[in-house]
C-alpha cells in the first residue's frame, strides 16, 4: 500500500510504502527489509528514489519524497499523446530491474535465468 504522509522531522510530505499485512515474525520483517533495501539500489528514470528504509511498531516501510511521485495520469502526457498500452509498456523495464535487484548474490543460478527470460 502507499501512503501520502507528512514527515514532522523533515517537515515535508512523503510517500511511504508498506506491505499489507504486519510480518508475521522477526525473520519475515528482517526479509522484507532486506528485499527492499535490494530494490532501492535500483536507479530508473521512472522510478522515485527512496529515501529511507526502516519499520516502526513492526510495520516495514520505504519512504520516498513527493517531488518524484506522480501517477500515470498525473504524468504529462509525451509529444503527440501517449496512449495507455504505451505507458504500461513503460513498466516493463523498470519490474525487470526490480526483480533482478530483489535476488539475492547468493543465488546465481536464480539471477541467470531471469536473465533468459528477459
Amino acid at each position: 500500500m502507499a501512503w501520502h504522509a507528512y514527515d514532522s522531522g523533515q517537515d515535508c510530505e512523503r510517500v511511504l510504502v508498506l506491505p499489507r499485512q504486519q510480518p508475521a515474525d522477526d525473520g519475515e520483517l528482517e526479509r522484507w527489509l532486506q528485499q527492499a533495501r535490494r530494490i532501492a539500489r535500483v536507479v530508473h528514470p521512472h522510478l522515485a528514489p527512496v529515501l529511507e528504509v526502516g519499520a516502526q511498531e513492526r510495520w516495514p516501510y520505504v519512504a520516498h519524497d513527493t517531488a518524484h511521485a506522480a501517477t500515470f495520469a498525473a504524468r504529462p502526457p509525451a509529444a503527440g499523446g501517449e496512449a495507455p498500452a504505451d505507458r504500461a509498456g513503460s513498466c516493463v523495464p523498470v519490474a525487470v530491474a526490480i526483480t533482478l535487484a530483489s535476488l539475492s548474490r547468493s543465488r546465481p543460478a536464480r539471477r541467470a535465468s531471469w536473465r533468459r527470460c528477459v
